[in-house]
């Protein structure tokens, strides 16, 4: 700006200012300030908020709304890949099997034996079948768990026997000569005093009364690895220990019911310890059954 014209617009302000005179002049001269600002960049002007006549008003709560919709986005799929992990785990842990013994004068851990499962289903062998499920067979059982003690009173053989025969337990501790009850498995009391004894054995002797060993018939004598694949009403025959041998009653189905002889147990002698009697070298030698072609 000139100085001509800066002294033109300072009188044209205080006429304005004194004499409210606005001189014709000072309508056509515009000041120019740029002298004092020339470092400064023009400003841009703002951009109008308005497109084709239409004004646009700002979300407020778009953002929150998008926040939160994300955020639950999130925890679903969280959720669902942590189901999938569990899913998968599952899936790939190893299932608790059951061992069964590869001979049968192993020493069967307990856990071992009461889960196994049977090796075979007897319902395949008829003579079989309607032996575990006979009138006698029932007799025999009913009548062991009557007269079973609660321990161990090393006559393991003469309760079976007395089993076998239908005996009560009075008639059972009474000495002398014994008879069997009309209907019993055997129909006269079995000889010998020990399971193992001389040239007598318990399985000589229940033979002679009509049974069968399963571990030496060829139709079942892979099929029975430890005592829980015993038929039901097996009379389970044992070498070893430090009496000469034992014997027993199976009184259920695979791993149901109980093992008697003169006193209950839920595991076979391979397993149970008889207070400190048993020992490692017990062996499963019969598995006698007394084959019916009727029940």
């Amino acid at each position: 700006m000139s100085f001509l014209k800066l002294g033109m617009f300072i009188v044209g302000i205080v006429l304005f200012l004194f004499l409210g005179i606005v001189p014709s002049f000072a309508e056509q001269v515009k000041p120019d300030f740029s002298f004092l600002d020339d470092d400064e960049p023009p400003k841009k002007p703002a951009k109008s908020n308005t497109a084709a006549g239409v004004q646009t008003i700002p979300c407020i709560t778009c953002t929150d709304t998008a926040n939160k919709k994300s955020i639950r986005d999130g925890k679903a799929v969280a959720e669902a890949t942590k189901a999938e992990t569990q899913k998968k785990t599952k899936s790939q842990t190893p299932a608790q099997i059951p061992r069964i013994t590869g001979g049968t004068n192993d020493t069967l851990p307990v856990r071992s034996e009461l889960s196994s499962p049977p090796a075979t289903s007897w319902s395949q062998f008829p003579d079989i079948a309607n032996y575990s499920n006979s009138p006698q067979v029932v007799k025999m059982i009913r009548a062991a768990e009557t007269n079973k003690e609660r321990s161990s009173q090393k006559n393991c053989y003469r309760y079976v026997k007395g089993a076998m025969c239908g005996m009560t337990q009075a008639k059972l501790r009474t000495p002398g000569i014994q008879t069997c009850a009309p209907g019993s498995l055997v129909s006269r009391y079995p000889r010998g005093a020990k399971v193992f004894e001389g040239s007598n054995n318990a399985i000589k002797t229940l033979k002679a009364e009509g049974f069968k060993n399963l571990l030496e018939d060829p139709r079942t004598k892979d099929l029975i690895k430890n005592p829980s694949q015993a038929p039901k009403g097996a009379i389970l025959v044992y070498t070893g220990g430090y009496r000469g041998g034992h014997i027993e009653i199976k009184t259920g189905e695979g791993t149901k019911g109980s093992y008697i002889s003169d006193f209950p147990s839920p595991a076979s002698i391979l397993q149970n310890e008889l207070r400190g009697r048993a020992s490692k070298n017990y062996k499963l030698v019969g598995v006698m059954v007394k084959p019916m072609e009727n029940p």
